[in-house]
């Protein structure tokens, strides 16, 4: 099968990487896969990088480790990018693209210039974001290996939360609310903000972006700036 969008070596080196990582080849298999639209390829051609696009023309919008990594359409987080570009140094939302989230909403944000820029977790309301003097404008060569490197550091483990006793939940959620959709997500009812308790029995199955979007509304997001140390 011939395809319109190429990924380089170093891309497909660290795809294996992450698919090992999401235990594709161990009995793991891919819980979701949703074609992307030739028309969605066309609108992102030349803004984000092809190494990203040549994954989404050969596997789609993914589900990985039983539903605790996605990759997704950015296309549907448009207006949770507006509402956090405004808070960081990266205020043009033209320019910053939603492309994975985990099981409990953790978001992670492209910058179409300095590549993996930002980090949102919703549960805490917080965006963690590289100081631009740190994560400065990358060329587009520097782009595309920041794409790969971007899937071969991908963890599902890292997506997964803690419940108060610092005890990770993905697993015991998974078994008790049954996998995920690719628009849902687990998320604490009542919301954390509002005094609810990280608790296994609190969590629900909820769509993703009108949940976020409503944690927003109870709770400005912050944001933390982080720079190299020493």
């Amino acid at each position: 099968m011939s395809f319109k969008y190429q990924w380089s070596e170093v891309m497909q080196t660290e795809f294996d990487e992450f698919e090992q990582e999401m235990g594709v080849h161990r009995g793991f298999p891919i819980v979701s896969s949703t074609p992307v639209p030739v028309e969605v390829l066309e609108q992102y051609n030349g803004v984000l990088p092809e190494n990203l696009l040549a994954y989404w023309e050969r596997h789609g919008w993914c589900g990985y480790d039983n539903g605790m990594f996605w990759t997704v359409n950015p296309n549907d987080y448009t207006e949770i990018i507006e509402r956090l570009s405004a808070i960081s140094q990266l205020d043009d939302p033209s320019e910053n693209f939603v492309i994975a989230r985990g099981a409990f909403g953790d978001l992670e944000i492209w910058n179409r210039k300095r590549g993996n820029a930002m980090y949102y977790s919703p549960v805490i309301g917080l965006l963690y974001q590289w100081h631009i003097d740190v994560k400065q404008e990358q060329t587009k060569a520097e782009l595309e290996l920041d794409m790969a490197y971007f899937f071969g550091g991908g963890s599902g483990s890292a997506q997964d939360q803690e419940d108060e006793y610092e005890e990770p939940l993905f697993e015991r959620a998974l078994d008790k609310l049954g996998p995920l959709a690719e628009n849902e997500m687990y998320a604490f009812v009542p919301a954390t903000c509002l005094g609810g308790k990280w608790l296994l029995e609190n969590l629900q199955k909820v769509d993703i972006t009108t949940h976020i979007e409503m944690l927003m509304d109870l709770e400005e997001p912050r944001i933390n700036v982080m720079r190299r140390v020493g």
